[in-house]
């Protein structure tokens, strides 16, 4: 198939023109041609052409007649789309700088069971006490506004995290400690808060995460200037949507804790405020009552290096692969990425050869202590081969890729992406990059900083390259706070 003639002017030339036409020549490698893939599928393309000296001037990857899904100004391409079951006869076209154009089709069928497009992004506003929503567009990752305005959190709302299949929203607010919930209208994004909203927790919220079954949330809480308690509060979800104390509730810890995670098979919870205490327990997947594991809390050992704080590290976040055999945490104060592997059977922690891994992103010392970069925050994509941090200032100021072996643990740098701009500073909460449900995006939170005026809060995101681990900004990022906030602190994409 082909979308674009020749116009009557070319054909009034005649075959004297024709004959000095240039017409490029498409190679597609991935997918072949009939192939049965599952998305995201991985499109990579070549274009030449021989007649014309001044080479390729762009490229763009159809997923139907006139769905131009993926363009780039380049004479190869190498990408991820993201597309719901069915059959496709997709075509990859090239254009030259001598006016030629050319093409190849490849028919592809994709396979129902996919990993999920991505449709809605929502951050919480921390200073105005709400809820700004995206919508996603699932072949390029540009954002535009779902159409509602910021929804009213409560006081402070710090952490945001989704149901799995993007059907429900949870909250965690500082200031009024409690949990805010929504159901997430599937058509436009907009978001309705469930019966008997919002639900207290006894201390300020510091993260949120739902269990793998959907039918349990954990908050984790802290005592801020004598307010409140170090705990864990679990919560079962009522048939209406409503949040209900998990037998036991909450759990009470010695420190504040920041950076929570649970395994995909829903067994273990982690939680932790940094090296070397990880508070662990195993889940009762019928009560969602929380036990204690043996020797918890678990002991990560602290990096050991000249400019190391050898006795502690701060977790702001923490991430489990996708296969649950790794915890994976960035220590901000250390400049460094532990991975422990997690024993299946007794939810044990033991450090993987090489771990921790410094994020040496600059020249130490610049700070009281550090061996690199500054990382808050990590995410790992869905397709399990990369682990994404974010590092903010007042160190490296950016986002590293890292190839992640998914049998060993190990991480291996593959690329670095400084901000967008200048004045452009990524975030420093816990909570501010998150992958997309496909492996194709990730969206990263900061604000923009101009002197002698108040920051104001931004997204951006980026399509993330599965071979090379490169990331290019999405159509019109970085995005501006729904609510022109400065204080942007959890972000979440759902499907």
């Amino acid at each position: 198939m082909r979308y674009f003639r020749l116009s009557l002017p070319a054909i009034f030339f005649g075959l004297t023109s024709l004959a000095l036409a240039t017409t490029p020549v498409v190679t597609v490698t991935s997918p072949a041609p009939g192939a049965q893939v599952s998305s995201p599928i991985n499109f990579v393309a070549s274009a030449s052409s021989p007649n014309c000296a001044s080479g390729i001037a762009a490229m763009r990857i159809y997923a139907a007649p006139g769905d131009g899904v993926y363009t780039v100004d380049a004479s190869q391409l190498n990408t991820n789309i993201s597309l719901a079951a069915g059959t496709y006869h997709t075509v990859v076209q090239a254009w030259d700088n001598c006016g030629g154009v050319g093409d190849a089709d490849v028919t592809i069928t994709v396979a129902a069971g996919s990993l999920p497009a991505p449709r809605f992004v929502y951050l919480t506003e921390h200073s105005n006490g709400q809820i700004g929503g995206y919508l996603v567009n699932p072949q390029n990752g540009q954002l535009s506004s779902t159409g509602q305005p910021p929804v009213w959190a409560h006081w402070g709302p710090c952490c945001i995290a989704s149901d799995s299949g993007g059907y429900r929203l949870y909250v965690a607010n500082e200031g009024s400690s409690d949990v805010s919930a929504y159901f997430i209208n599937r058509n436009n994004g907009y978001l309705t808060a469930v019966p008997g909203a919002n639900f207290p927790t006894g201390g300020w919220g510091s993260n949120i995460v739902v269990h793998p079954s959907n039918a349990f949330v954990y908050v984790t809480t802290i005592n801020s200037t004598g307010v409140g308690s170090n705990t864990i509060s679990g919560f079962s979800v009522a048939s209406n949507g409503s949040l209900v104390p998990v037998p036991g509730s909450p759990y009470m810890v010695d420190q504040p804790l920041f950076a929570l995670a649970i395994n995909p098979g829903g067994q273990y919870l982690y939680a932790s405020n940094g090296a070397p205490d990880v508070f662990a327990y195993s889940i009762n997947r019928s009560t969602g009552a929380l036990t204690a594991l043996p020797g918890s809390p678990l002991q990560i050992t602290p990096a050991q290096c000249t400019y190391c704080n050898t006795s502690y590290d701060e977790f702001n976040d923490m991430k489990i692969d996708h296969t649950g055999k790794y915890l994976i945490a960035p220590g901000y104060t250390n400049g460094v990425i532990y991975v422990e592997a997690i024993n299946a059977s007794t939810g044990a922690l033991t450090p993987v050869s090489g771990s921790p891994f410094d994020d040496n992103e600059i020249s130490c010392p610049i700070a009281e202590y550090c061996s690199g970069g500054t990382p808050t925050s990590l995410t790992v994509d869905a397709t399990n081969a990369h682990v994404i941090v974010m590092n903010t200032i007042p160190g490296a100021n950016d986002i590293v890729t890292y190839q992640f072996n998914a049998a060993t643990g190990a991480l291996t740098k593959q690329a670095t992406t400084p901000p967008p701009y200048g004045t452009f500073y990524f975030g420093e909460s816990g909570e501010s990059i998150r992958a997309d449900p496909s492996g194709q995006f990730v969206y990263g939170l900061g604000f923009q900083q101009l002197v002698g005026q108040s920051a104001v809060g931004a997204m951006t995101g980026y399509q993330v390259n599965q071979t090379t681990g490169s990331l290019t900004e999405v159509p019109n990022a970085p995005y501006p706070s729904p609510g022109n906030q400065n204080s942007e602190d959890g972000l979440v994409v759902t499907p």
